[in-house]
């Protein structure tokens, strides 16, 4: 009695990866197994940044300017590049780092 295809599909995936009629490539320091170049993607990067001014005049030829500005004013968390690229390393594609957080600077300045 032959066996159903499920079974038989099931057992090819089960076979060593040395075997000749394994179905994928292995991995190596060059390439993510039957994949070509440049498959992989990094996380994207968003980043707004806020500025708001007020000008202060103090005399007819002095003004003063209060400056807020915010970078990564929503503080979205942005995820640096994986920390090895190398495939054979055992942190290829592990994510360890992100962006700085959000940045608050307030400034002062006068014109004359």
């Amino acid at each position: 009695m032959a066996e159903p295809s499920f079974v038989q599909g099931g057992r090819r995936w089960l076979i060593p990866a040395t075997d000749p009629n394994f179905p994928f490539t292995q991995s190596s320091n060059i390439g993510i197994g039957s994949l070509g170049r440049n498959t992989s993607r990094e996380p994207g990067y968003v980043n707004f940044d806020l500025s708001l001014f007020r000008n202060v005049p103090i005399k007819e030829s002095f003004a003063l300017q209060f400056r807020l500005e915010a970078f990564n004013a929503f503080n979205h968390v942005n995820y640096r590049e994986p920390s090895s690229t190398n495939i054979v390393n055992a942190n290829y594609g592990l994510i360890t780092a992100a962006a700085p957080p959000r940045r608050v600077q307030l400034s002062a300045r006068l014109t004359f």
